[in-house]
């Protein structure tokens, strides 16, 4: 369903001396953008008096395949590493041939990507999740998983520490 031709955007020049305003549609605004592809318009739903916004099947679909080949880490304890001794870090380490996207989540809490997956990133993620080998960066532990729809980002509250 395409968007809404009522929802309107009101075009205002920033001189003082500019003529009346002019109004557009949002499509409008968008259509000559063709790098972001075609928009469309979802009602959202009432549920327990909050409107939610819930995308289609096939958005949800799209969302889990480019999230499926990441991994989830949690920093133990109270602070994390800084962003940028992360990215250095997993670069250095599980970066072979291609650069490792780090997204921070909160909590302590950080997805690892591929941006394009290719068959060493599946391979050194797997041997990564195998590994028994503690992992730190900056001499915080951070514990991994394999991400998967509904995942839980909670603190991991360690059973056993090495020393």
């Amino acid at each position: 369903m395409p968007i809404s031709s009522s929802a309107k955007v009101r075009v205002v020049s920033p001189t003082p001396a500019s003529p009346p305003t002019t109004s557009i549609s949002w499509a409008q605004a968008v259509e000559n953008d063709s790098k972001k592809g075609t928009l469309s318009f979802h009602p959202p739903e009432m549920r327990d008096g909050k409107l939610l916004n819930k995308p289609p099947k096939s958005v949800q679909e799209e969302g889990v395949k480019s999230w499926e080949d990441c991994l989830v880490g949690s920093f133990l304890g109270g602070s994390s590493p800084s962003y940028g001794d992360i990215v250095y870090v997993v670069n250095k380490v599980w970066g072979r041939k291609e650069k490792i996207l780090v997204t921070g989540v909160g909590n302590n809490t950080y997805l690892f990507k591929v941006p394009d997956m290719c068959e060493i990133w599946a391979e050194t993620r797997n041997l990564i999740l195998r590994s028994k080998v503690p992992r730190h960066v900056n001499h915080k532990s951070l514990h991994l998983q394999q991400w998967k729809p509904n995942i839980e980002l909670t603190k991991v509250k360690p059973s056993k520490l090495p020393i």
